[in-house]
């Protein structure tokens, strides 16, 4: 990274920490109620400011107004946000009354091993109806148990006032609410006041976020920065941070941590490291989609491929959740199937222009590769990268990019897998995903019902094995960055020298100090399309009304979320 700014720029930084580093001691010391009334304003202002967030990000992305592609931009930002914002008060008035936020559901213990789980989602009965049937646990590490389950959460607000900390947050450029959750997160989970230094990819939305979050900021408890990699440079080393939260590339880590790149190795062998701050991290993933083998019905295709084929168009692909490798049984008899209904549907999905930078060398990179590559959509514009799928891979290939590098990009990949049976296939996916691929951060499962009810065992047996940090089953993972009450991270335990999908957990309003993954758990079959479905005919409608309901749910607004939803197909 450059690392040389200007002396004027440097000056105004310099004040800026400043001021912070002033009120780091301060702030473990504010107390619940204007704790919860900052909040409180925090969530008025995301429902103020929402339509200039969104038009904002539109208008940039290169969308069509109001459109399906549109209402990304509303469910991933002010939805999201006014979500967590919402559950976070009231996990702050029941900490402030009971210790710990109330957590209603059950706990199980997960067979054949020492864990637990706990259920998260739904909340309630207005939960139930409005996500029609789909489910959440969190998976708590081996050292919690039933009875000392509440010792385990909430530990910053028992443990006492600790040292102040000023966290220099490095947010993303690609979905809008992540730079503004981060920072919710180390500032009440972790007591640490926040300087976010704006990703130049969307720092167009930083006028945006410090109208929302002004409270923080005209308490000197928030600061934003803006700039280039100099910028970042200059923060990352600067004295008066204590630590680093990042979400963004493994490459951008271990360049603040190792320094430049004909450097990392030779530190990393040596263990001399550039930076010694304490670093949290999300860092991307080749997001794995297990589909088991079955008899599943037309139907069950149809909404399946859906799925899929949103989960990689969403945000254009830009996504570190974007589905990026089918496992296919090599020998079930609807696989082709299943993948000319996900080609069709991509190839009906409008392109969207190639916002990230890099794009399209990492896309070329990808043909390079590999030329019999199935171009889906046009792509004829230099600002587009065309929906693309790569079948047929090799298992057993040392070398393949598709294992190894996550194409960020709107590139589909496939690898079919021999086996024996179901359990047999799911095992070695399982195997699979853990052993060769690049990441932990979220992976998916799609297992039909008479299956699973066939070997009732068998998903509990996967989800003990894989490595990932959140699973979704019979659902895109994605939606366990949206609920709030399940934390967000890579699967814990990965070194500074190989980091791949970062450490540390952000979201997470019931506040678990020692979660190990989050699951998410849907219907194989929903009769309606979900809010993310790249065909949903209302979704831009359904997105403000999921924001007004997620403000301050009522079973009015719900009426109106659960109409959007039948008429969205």
């Amino acid at each position: 990274m450059p690392r040389v700014i200007q002396n004027k720029e440097k000056e105004k930084l310099d004040l800026l920490i400043i001021k912070l580093s002033g009120q780091k001691h301060a702030w473990p010391l504010v107390d619940f109620c204007r704790r919860r009334k900052i909040l409180e304003q925090c969530l008025a202002n995301t429902l103020k400011y929402a339509p200039e967030w969104v038009n904002a990000a539109v208008e940039k992305k290169g969308l069509v107004p109001e459109t399906t592609a549109a209402a990304e931009e509303v469910l991933a930002g002010p939805v999201v946000l006014a979500r967590h914002l919402r559950l976070m008060i009231t996990s702050l008035r029941q900490i402030e009354r009971e210790g710990v936020p109330r957590c209603e559901g059950p706990l199980r213990e997960i067979p054949n091993s020492c864990l637990l789980a706990s259920k998260v989602f739904p909340l309630n009965r207005l939960d139930r109806i409005a996500f029609g049937g789909i489910e959440a646990e969190v998976w708590q590490a081996p050292e919690v148990t039933r009875a000392n389950f509440d010792q385990q959460r909430a530990r910053v607000y028992r443990a006492g006032p600790a040292a102040g900390r000023l966290c220099l947050v490095l947010g993303a450029g690609n979905v809008s609410s992540i730079g503004p959750l981060d920072v919710l997160y180390k500032l009440f989970h972790e007591n640490e006041v926040c300087l976010l230094k704006m990703n130049p990819v969307n720092d167009y939305l930083g006028f945006v976020f410090e109208r929302i979050l002004a409270p923080l900021v005209l308490d000197g408890f928030l600061g934003f920065a803006h700039g280039d990699a100099k910028v970042g440079r200059y923060l990352v080393e600067h004295p008066q941070v204590d630590t680093i939260h990042l979400t963004g590339s493994d490459r951008t880590f271990d360049a603040i941590v190792w320094g430049a790149p004909g450097e990392q190795e030779v530190r990393k062998r040596t263990g001399e490291k550039q930076n010694h701050r304490a670093i949290s991290a999300e860092l991307g993933n080749v997001s794995p989609m297990i589909v088991m083998p079955g008899k599943w019905k037309a139907r069950e295709i149809e909404f399946q491929a859906r799925s899929i084929a949103s989960s990689v168009a969403n945000n254009g692909s830009f996504n570190c959740n974007a589905t990026k490798l089918l496992i296919t049984p090599k020998d079930w008899k609807q696989r082709d199937v299943l993948l000319d209904r996900v080609r069709a549907l991509l190839a009906e999905t409008p392109e969207r222009k190639a916002y990230y930078p890099g794009a399209q060398q990492r896309y070329h990179r990808f043909l390079d590769a590999h030329p019999e590559a199935e171009r889906l959509s046009r792509g004829v514009k230099e600002s587009v990268v065309p929906w693309t799928l790569i079948a047929g891979l090799d298992p057993e290939c040392g070398d393949e990019i598709c294992f190894r590098e996550e194409a960020f990009c709107g590139i589909l990949a496939e690898v079919p897998l021999e086996s024996a049976d179901p359990q047999d296939f799911l095992m070695r996916a399982v195997r699979f995903c853990n052993e060769r691929l690049w990441g932990t951060l979220s992976a998916a499962i799609l297992i039909p019902p008479k299956l699973e009810k066939r070997y009732p065992a068998l998903v509990d047996a996967a989800l003990l094995e894989l490595r990932y940090g959140t699973v979704g089953i019979n659902i895109w993972p994605a939606l366990g960055y949206a609920l709030a009450v399940t934390p967000w991270g890579a699967y814990p335990g990965h070194r500074d020298e190989d980091i791949q999908s970062g450490r540390g957990w952000v979201h997470n309003t019931l506040f678990f100090d020692n979660p190990i993954k989050s699951v998410v758990r849907a219907p194989f079959h929903l009769p309606f399309s979900l809010p993310y479905f790249v065909t949903h005919r209302t979704a831009y409608k359904l997105s403000w009304q999921l924001l007004a309901m997620e403000a301050d749910p009522s079973w009015g607004k719900l009426a109106g979320v659960v109409f959007q939803s039948l008429l969205g197909g």
